[in-house]
């Protein structure tokens, strides 16, 4: 365990016949070590990396039979549709793959580009009007709309995240260019934007104060529902229940799941440039808006 695996490139510089020799010899051993899959995953990127594409993604499927999520990445190249390609990426992100994380989101972009093509071929009064409700958070995407932030300000923690997190995608050339084609998207993007958003966050007394209860929060919920639970008289699966809902529950794991939310927002917004750009500026406008009040 403690020995670190070749890298594709280093596996590239053996002689073919070596890699042959290896997979004839050692793929019986690997067969009969059920319990690890990194055995056969290793001959199978082995046979990828020599062009054998067959064999390796029989190999690597059986990896990922017996629990390989890195197989589950090295399958989704070898996929040709993109929807496949996702959802193996998606296994291998769930299994801790890490790279796998990069390879999705490009992905993700991609299909969102495909999806967005497809679209453009139609007449341009056939676009889909502007709608909120095609948002993960139509309530935030129609505040911004509208200019009617000043509502925002209340929950501010949990709005300045969505908001940090949709500008932060639009800030990352390489990903918002990868799903739009107009490159005037990047000229419209606010350079200061991020430094207003750690001040609004940082420095005001409503936002730290929500994020140090946020935190607090997170960290004792689990205690104080074990105690909870400990007092009323209940067992010891009961103490753990507790304790997990309290996790699963807890603002920070929330703010987790409106990252992700916003996002795919942050995506649709992008293909919303193509489609209509004056929307686009106006959801941008308000976002701006809401960050910059008091």
């Amino acid at each position: 365990m403690d020995v670190v695996g070749r890298s594709d490139e280093e596996l590239a510089e053996v002689p073919p016949e070596e890699i042959a020799e290896l997979i004839e010899f050692a793929l019986p051993y690997a067969e009969a070590k059920t319990g690890e899959s990194r055995y056969i995953f290793a001959l199978g990127r082995a046979a990828l990396v020599y062009g054998d594409e067959e064999l390796a993604l029989e190999l690597l499927e059986k990896a990922s039979q017996r629990g390989s999520s890195a197989a589950d990445a090295y399958i989704a190249h070898l996929t040709e549709d993109l929807d496949e390609t996702a959802k193996y990426l998606r296994r291998a992100v769930k299994g801790g793959f890490r790279p796998a994380k990069d390879w999705l989101v490009e992905v993700e972009a991609a299909i969102a580009k495909e999806q967005m093509q497809t679209s453009s071929a139609l007449p341009s009064s056939q676009f889909p009007q502007f709608n909120p409700d095609n948002f993960n958070r139509p309530d935030l995407i129609n505040a911004f709309y509208t200019g009617n932030t000043t509502p925002l300000q209340t929950e501010l923690l949990n709005n300045i995240t969505y908001v940090s997190t949709i500008h932060n995608f639009l800030s990352d050339t390489t990903s918002v260019l990868f799903i739009t084609d107009n490159r005037m998207i990047v000229t419209e993007i606010d350079p200061n934007l991020s430094y207003e958003i750690e001040k609004k966050l940082l420095t005001s007394r409503r936002g730290l104060n929500q994020s140090l209860d946020a935190g607090l929060k997170s960290v004792l919920a689990p205690f104080f529902a074990i105690a909870n639970t400990r007092k009323s008289g209940g067992s010891i699966q009961d103490e753990l229940l507790a304790s997990n809902t309290a996790i699963v529950n807890s603002p920070l794991v929330k703010l987790d799941v409106l990252k992700k939310q916003a996002y795919q927002d942050a995506q649709r917004l992008a293909i919303l440039y193509d489609s209509d750009p004056d929307a686009f500026r106006r959801v941008y406008r308000g976002l701006k808006k809401f960050v910059v009040e008091n």
